[in-house]
């Protein structure tokens, strides 16, 4: 992704080892839902900061 030429209003935030339904690998040591509320606290803080 880094390569990819994107503006500056996209913010990307990875998540460690989620697929594309935010579940990770039992191996890694998280689960969905603290996937899920990183996501929320992300968004969260995208929608407190737009004009």
């Amino acid at each position: 992704m880094a390569s990819i030429p994107l503006s500056p209003a996209v913010t990307i935030h990875w998540l460690e080892d989620g697929n594309h339904d935010l579940k990770p690998r039992k191996a890694s040591g998280f689960d969905q839902s603290e996937h899920l509320a990183a996501v929320a606290c992300s968004v969260s803080v995208f929608a407190c900061n737009c004009p």
